[in-house]
């Protein structure tokens, strides 16, 4: 499933959050078998007699998770046999820095967000793996790449405006960016 999802969200093009996949744990939910191999579970299920029962659909190429599971995953594990585990491994080393560009983001609105606005000036100086993060903190995680560029080329403005992002008015005055609720 990791590596299918990593695969999937690599052909829409998303970032690291992405392509960090499927978190082990969030909130109360906990994935303990995310990072073992189809084969290895289908290997304990069947010594153990364990009775399990596979969605049909698996078997038919009409979804995208199973095209990649059934086309692209065997010819890249044929340029790499450990391609599963490499998969995994990378996942695993992009979580780390989204969560650290996170926490970054997180500390800069601590620090320089008032009454959901923050001057220009101050995200103007971030560098933008974080102004984008600190973007989407103020937006909502579905704000796009495109949108969080524009947003920082508006800030660059000087004059009092208004810039429309689907569901959002983001207003500049007095050179500060505001978010409505």
């Amino acid at each position: 499933d990791q590596t299918e999802t990593v695969m999937m969200n690599l052909c829409r093009g998303a970032g690291a959050n992405g392509l960090a996949g499927i978190p082990p744990v969030r909130g109360k939910l906990i994935r303990p078998f995310l990072q073992t191999e189809r084969e290895t579970i289908e290997a304990y299920v069947k010594e153990k007699r364990i009775p399990y029962r596979e969605d049909s659909s698996n078997e038919k190429d009409d979804y995208r998770r199973n095209r990649i599971r059934h086309r692209v995953i065997p010819l890249l594990k044929e340029e790499n046999p450990s391609f599963l585990s490499a998969v995994v491994r990378s996942s695993e080393l992009l979580r780390a820095d989204e969560e650290y560009l996170e926490k970054l983001a997180r500390e800069f609105l601590q620090e320089h967000c008032i009454e959901r606005s923050i001057a220009c000036d101050e995200i103007l100086r971030l560098d933008d793996a974080v102004a984008r993060r600190v973007l989407r903190l103020l937006c909502g995680q579905g704000l796009s790449m495109e949108r969080c560029y524009a947003l920082l080329r508006f800030a660059k403005g000087t004059e009092p405006g208004i810039l429309q992002i689907p569901g959002k008015a983001i207003q500049r005055k007095h050179r500060r960016l505001y978010f409505p609720d």
